[in-house]
């Protein structure tokens, strides 16, 4: 009776691995994921609402940032042309807080989808959704084990070219004063490649005596254009 457990979680496993590898949409989105040849070199200018509040109400800061970016590689952007409107801002020091709220410069990307990462998560489909006149197959994922990098979600796949739409996730473990740090994400098809088309993120970080601050991001990012390659 002892090895009933393990045997029957390794079992879950197994069959949730074999539905996921028979899964024609979901392969089809690792492919598209693994395909960096694909990558095309772009621009784009970027709007971001940011709304900072102390505690649950006390608004703290409000301000709108924008930028021009040139997007080399997945790992290479080029950001130029910053600048930053102060729209509400209380007579405290707002600098180190707002440090504090990006996450202490932890990586926070969203990798589910990418070759070695993948492995880590256990996707579940929920069936086709139709969302902006597009058919979107919506899968709920999981990691098989709980770590503070890993994300737990919903995210949606475009049915017919296999491309990312939209992504709803939260990290699945929060690190000390992180008490939680959720984004949704919406995509354009542009050229082939799925590209963020807004991102909401909120953050709330929270160490007793020292900080509870709550912030929320709202990007816009539009005028793609190619980055010509010589």
């Amino acid at each position: 009776m002892k090895n009933l457990i393990p045997v029957s979680l390794l079992l879950i496993l197994s069959l949730s691995a074999l539905a996921e590898a028979s899964d024609p949409v979901l392969q089809r989105a690792f492919e598209r994921a693994d395909r960096e040849e694909i990558f095309l070199p772009y621009s784009c200018s970027m709007e971001s609402h940011v709304l900072i509040h102390k505690g649950r109400n006390k608004k703290q800061r409000e301000e709108i940032n924008r930028a021009n970016w040139e997007v080399w590689s997945p790992d290479s952007i080029k950001v130029s042309g910053e600048e930053r409107e102060i729209l509400f801002q209380k007579e405290e020091e707002e600098e180190k807080r707002v440090e504090m709220g990006k996450g202490g410069g932890e990586s926070r990307s969203f990798d589910v989808l990418d070759e070695g990462r993948r492995s880590l998560y256990r996707f579940e489909a929920k069936g086709l959704e139709l969302f902006n006149e597009r058919e979107l197959h919506r899968y709920d994922f999981e990691p098989l084990k709980k770590a503070k990098d890993l994300w737990e979600g919903s995210l949606w796949i475009d049915s017919e070219t296999g491309l990312l739409a939209s992504v709803d996730a939260g990290l699945s473990k929060k690190s000390f004063g992180l008490k939680a740090f959720s984004m949704n994400m919406d995509f354009i098809d542009w050229e082939g490649m799925s590209l963020a088309r807004q991102l909401t993120m909120e953050i709330h970080v929270k160490v007793p005596l020292l900080a509870n601050m709550r912030i929320r991001t709202e990007s816009k990012f539009r005028d793609f254009q190619r980055i010509p390659v010589p």
